[in-house]
């Protein structure tokens, strides 16, 4: 008689531990966030390298060029310079500087000059100055763009240095309508152009402009400018002279520097 009645206990306490199902009576979804406006300013104003004022246009000193046909190009560097100053404080900030030298009505690029490597063409291109009777003949341009306002010269080769503190990345100007070795595809790569942005090399640093150029690996040579998000930067241009003919003009008047936000 014991044994049955601790089994019947047993069995009540289980009974009293049984759970009814359960039956939602409400429900309720939130959304938690913050929006930063941001900002993506960027200023692009002509300086003479001698003197003050503030010039129009980029330009040479022809008496400084030799005429005809010479053993190595002369790189001679434009009497003016840029001064490139920028806020980013947003992502989807860049800045681009190309040509678009077909489309001129003044200095028309109609025939494209051929670049070699050796005795090979790599490419048939539009950019530079143009000549302006015929649009044949081109005066290459290359640029450096460098943390300080000195001239750091050019011989032809691109450099990208960060010696010293002192960031200095070099670029070729390229045209919009540039073409591949064979003359029949486009080689333009929009890419190659920009000049600053609101990115580092993880493309993920938005503390401040940088600014820099991409190579044609997809490789970018950048600086940034502090965590103010504001900066600057300088460009120095230069002509690739040879085989000039006294009495020609060569120019462009279809460079373009423009900022894209998203």
């Amino acid at each position: 008689m014991k044994k049955v009645v601790s089994l019947l206990a047993v069995l009540f306490l289980f009974a009293g531990l049984s759970f009814a199902a359960e039956r939602e009576i409400g429900h309720s979804t939130y959304t938690a966030k913050v929006q930063f406006a941001g900002e993506a300013l960027f200023n692009f104003q002509l300086k003479n390298i001698s003197g003050s004022g503030t010039p129009s246009e980029i330009s040479w000193d022809s008496s400084a060029i030799a005429l005809g046909e010479q053993d190595e190009t002369q790189w001679v560097s434009a009497k003016e310079y840029a001064v490139i100053s920028a806020t980013a404080t947003k992502a989807g900030f860049s800045v681009y500087m190309y040509q678009t030298n077909k489309q001129s009505s003044n200095y028309k690029a109609v025939t494209p000059r051929k670049n070699y490597k050796g005795t090979t063409v790599t490419s048939q291109v539009y950019s530079g100055l143009v000549e302006k009777s015929k649009g044949e003949k081109y005066v290459p341009i290359a640029y450096s763009m460098v943390s300080s306002p000195n001239d750091p010269g050019f011989d032809g080769e691109v450099k990208v240095s960060t010696a010293g503190g002192n960031y200095r990345a070099d670029r070729y100007l390229t045209d919009e309508a540039d073409l591949d070795a064979a003359g029949t595809g486009s080689s333009f790569d929009k890419q190659y152009t920009n000049i600053a942005g609101s990115y580092g090399l993880n493309k993920a640093y938005v503390g401040g402009p940088v600014f820099g150029a991409y190579d044609k690996d997809g490789n970018i040579a950048p600086w940034g400018n502090g965590k103010d998000g504001k900066g600057v930067a300088y460009i120095f241009f230069y002509g690739g002279f040879n085989n000039i003919v006294g009495g020609e003009e060569y120019g462009t008047d279809q460079l373009h520097v423009i900022q894209i936000t998203e």
